[in-house]
Parts: structure tokens; C-alpha cells; sequence
């Protein structure tokens, strides 16, 4: 801007200009087209398709293999060898039940269940083991 301090100031001015709709918009975009319907009808659709049965709630059952359910997570004749070793652990380290029990020895349990499970080429959550091994493991005879 230099030693001036002035802004400069422009004039703009249209000699001749026109509020309504350009002269490219033609032709007015606001036409009326009427619509008939030969016949029609307020009822249902009427469609060739398959029956879609409504929604029912309610308990589902979900069978796995046949008749029997789901198969074990560990085979049974795998069963009580894991849970004799579980057994003898347990009497060993005097756990009685999983309720009293600190996490120390509840995460070397669960190591240990883990571990025996491996060895016997069983892939089972902690969940199943303790539901299928260390929970009769536990229980008196």
C-alpha cells in the first residue's frame, strides 16, 4: 500500500439488468402434466410370491447334529482322566471351592485346566472347563 493509507474504492455499475428468470430457463420449469390410472385397486398386493410367515416370539431350539444337540466340547472318553489330574490338584493345593478362592490360585487353576487340556488335544473355553472338568472335579462323591 506504500505511504498511502487510503483503500481504494470501485465502482460497479450494470447497465442494464432484469430481476426475473433468465432467458436460457425456458420453458418454465413449473408445467402440469395430469396423471390416470387405468384401473386400480385399494386392496392388498397381489404378488407371485412365497408365503412369508410373521414374526413369532418365542423359544428356539437349535439342533446341531441331529437329534443329539450339540457336540461335547471334549470328548467323553477324555472327560475322566482331566478330571481325576484336576482332582488331585485341587486336594493338593486344598481348594474346596471356586468361591473362596484367591485369583492367584484361581488364575493357576485355570492355567493348569488349560494346560492338562492341551496335553489331551482338547480345545475348550474356560467356561466349558470349568463347567465339564473342574466343576466335577470339585464336587464331593
Amino acid at each position: 500500500m506504500g505511504t498511502d493509507s487510503k483503500p481504494a474504492a470501485h465502482q460497479l455499475a450494470a447497465a442494464d439488468y432484469s430481476l426475473g428468470s433468465p432467458d436460457f430457463a425456458t420453458p418454465a420449469l413449473g408445467q402440469r402434466h395430469a396423471l390416470t390410472a387405468m384401473t386400480y385397486s385399494l386392496g392388498p398386493l397381489d404378488f407371485a410370491a412365497s408365503y412369508v410367515a410373521p414374526y413369532v416370539p418365542g423359544v428356539w431350539r437349535i439342533v446341531w447334529c441331529g437329534n443329539e444337540g450339540r457336540p461335547p466340547a471334549i470328548s467323553p472318553d477324555k472327560v475322566p482322566g482331566l478330571i481325576a489330574v484336576t482332582r488331585a490338584y485341587l486336594t493338593k493345593r486344598q481348594i474346596t471351592s471356586l468361591r473362596r478362592i484367591s485369583d492367584a490360585d484361581r488364575d493357576a487353576l485355570y492355567e493348569f485346566a488349560r494346560a492338562r487340556a492341551k496335553d489331551a488335544g482338547v480345545q475348550a473355553t474356560d467356561r466349558i472347563l470349568r463347567e465339564q472338568i473342574i466343576g466335577p472335579a470339585l464336587s464331593k462323591e
